[in-house]
């Protein structure tokens, strides 16, 4: 399962951008179509973000006991990752009530639809803040501070 997690906590991290994108177009060029598939797809986000948030504690247990792996690192990620998480199913929720809504009147709400732009706005710097710490768990070339090993010494000799 905490394989899982590094295979799954990726889609939301691009997939809200990407939902931004949508939502931009549909907006620009008022396509109650690409506004639709926006909705769809914040939806599909936020499943997908349930899935990497529950499978982050079996990717806990994998990794908190090497070296170089301290404990404060994992939770501020988990924290910062179920902040993530909850503004990611405000988005979902979010394009619920805006399709709903569009079922019962045959438009899309204003208000939701900017309502949804902002929450995922928020969605998308937190959740790429939270993917930013959790890569530096084990990735310690992008954490503060980090200073690169020496290169090996020439000694003049070619490689075969």
């Amino acid at each position: 399962m905490g394989h899982l997690h590094l295979v799954l906590n990726h889609f939301p991290v691009v997939g809200l951008v990407f939902c931004l994108a949508l939502l931009g177009i549909g907006l620009v060029k008022n396509s109650a179509e690409v506004k639709l598939a926006s909705l769809y797809m914040v939806i599909a986000v936020a499943v997908v973000a349930l899935a990497a948030y529950f499978t982050g504690e079996s990717a806990e247990e994998l990794v908190e006991h090497m070296p170089d792996i301290k404990k404060a690192m994992i939770e501020t990620h988990e924290d910062a990752g179920m902040l993530a998480l909850a503004l990611t199913e405000l988005a979902g929720l979010l394009s619920i009530a805006a399709l709903v809504s569009y079922r019962k009147s045959g438009e899309l709400n204003p208000k939701l639809m900017n309502g949804l732009v902002a929450v995922c706005v928020v969605a998308t710097l937190v959740i790429g803040y939270a993917a930013n710490l959790g890569g530096q768990i084990r990735h310690t070339e992008i954490r503060a501070g980090f200073v690169p090993p020496p290169k090996p010494a020439d000694t003049g000799e070619k490689e075969k």
